[in-house]
């Protein structure tokens, strides 16, 4: 199928085989998306920055976590995946590690 024409609002995790220009074109689309796990093959989506990248028989596999967003005014709280956060207000900013318990939230920096 056409992966710009193919709903993908009930994806959980979605497997890029595109080259860079399909990669640029379908990236908005990706990027509205929550909780996706996006994993690209040989070439990474333009303009963001891959969780991990390996590199299987010579072939790059670039690995893109699903991010929440949650914003108050300047700051903005970003829970990477399920396990690394960053909270950034005006010129602060701090990077830890979270777990999620039954809608409970701990934080470790």
């Amino acid at each position: 199928g056409d992966a710009l024409a193919e709903p993908l609002d009930r994806a959980t995790k979605i497997f890029l085989y595109l080259v860079p220009s399909g990669l640029k074109t379908i990236a908005p689309r990706l990027a509205a998306l929550r909780n996706v796990t996006v994993v690209a093959y040989t070439f990474a989506v333009p303009g963001w920055a891959p969780d991990r990248r390996e590199v299987v028989g010579g072939i790059s596999l670039y690995l893109y976590l699903p991010r929440r967003v949650f914003s108050c005014g300047a700051c903005q709280l970003t829970l990477v995946g399920d396990a690394k956060f960053t909270y950034v207000d005006g010129p602060s900013r701090i990077e830890g590690t979270y777990t999620e318990d039954a809608g409970e939230f701990i934080f470790k920096w």
